[in-house]
């Protein structure tokens, strides 16, 4: 699938035809996160922002907001998936950036379950840097995620989301309570 869609960046170039270079750069960062997934190795995580932030030259927030949500949320997704093979904290702090500029796309009243969605993926993250990098605030900030998909997810409707949200709620506000003791 890469050698494919390098093959075709000959063709399609960011100056010649930026649609179609920006599509091939998100499936090719796609491609690399789905491959880094699957075996673990770190330098496909890397591959895929690498490719995902060539596509921010086109989909930028003011010319294709749905494009620009999209790459961040993936390039939060790929900075998470790095930050469990190596550097939790060096890669979860771009994940927590990319997450927060995703959200100024995917709003609460445009696009619900995608909004939890990523307060489900940064509310994680603000979890594991509040383990070693500036535990109140971080404790905070998760507080705040998971307190917002509490809002959305409910006993009724959502049941194991809605005990996730709750037990992650605790678990945070126990780390919180630790650090303050």
């Amino acid at each position: 699938a890469v050698d494919s869609f390098t093959q075709s960046l000959r063709v399609y170039d960011v100056n010649g035809s930026p649609a179609e270079y920006a599509d091939i750069r998100k499936q090719m960062g796609l491609t690399y996160a789905g491959i880094a997934r699957a075996n673990g190795d770190p330098d496909y995580y890397i591959r895929g922002v690498r490719a995902f932030s060539e596509a921010l030259n086109i989909y930028t927030f003011e010319r294709c907001p749905e494009g620009y949500g999209f790459i961040k949320k993936n390039i939060g997704l790929a900075y998470e998936g790095l930050s469990a093979v190596s550097d939790k904290i060096a890669n979860s702090q771009p994940a927590s950036a990319a997450y927060e500029d995703a959200l100024k796309f995917y709003t609460h009243e445009r696009f619900p379950e995608e909004h939890t969605a990523i307060l489900v993926s940064l509310g994680s993250i603000y979890q594991l840097l509040a383990e070693s990098v500036d535990r109140a605030a971080n404790c905070r900030k998760a507080i705040d995620c998971y307190d917002m998909i509490l809002g959305v997810y409910n006993l009724e409707d959502h049941p194991e989301e809605y005990a996730a949200g709750l037990n992650n709620l605790g678990v945070v506000y126990r780390m919180l309570a630790e650090h303050e003791d």
